[in-house]
C-alpha cells in the first residue's frame, strides 16, 4: 500500500491521508475489510484517531509486524512537484 506523507501538511492531514489509502488498499479488503473484528481493522480505527505524532508511530509499527506477516509492502512517498506532474 502507498501513502503521502507531506512534510509541508499538518499530522492531521498526513494522519488522515495515510489512513484513507490504508482503507483503500487491497490488503485491507483482503483481510476483511469492515470485519470490525479483525487486528487491521483494529489497527486501522486506532491510527485513524492518534492523537499526535508518538501514538500514530506506535500503531504504524504494529502496522509494520502485520504487513510483515501477511507479506505486504507499507511505502511513503513524497508528493509530486510541479515539475512532475502533466
Amino acid at each position: 500500500m502507498f501513502a503521502v506523507r507531506d512534510p509541508a501538511e499538518s499530522f492531521e492531514v498526513n494522519r488522515n491521508a495515510f489512513a484513507w489509502a490504508l482503507k483503500a488498499s487491497n490488503w485491507f479488503r483482503a483481510k476483511g475489510g469492515e470485519d470490525y473484528t479483525n487486528e487491521l481493522w483494529q489497527l486501522w480505527d486506532e491510527i485513524k484517531d492518534a492523537d499526535d505524532v508518538d501514538h500514530f508511530d506506535a500503531v504504524l509499527d504494529a502496522l509494520y509486524d502485520l504487513a510483515d506477516e501477511d507479506r505486504c509492502w507499507i511505502r511513503f512517498e513524497a508528493p509530486a512537484t510541479p515539475e512532475e506532474t502533466p
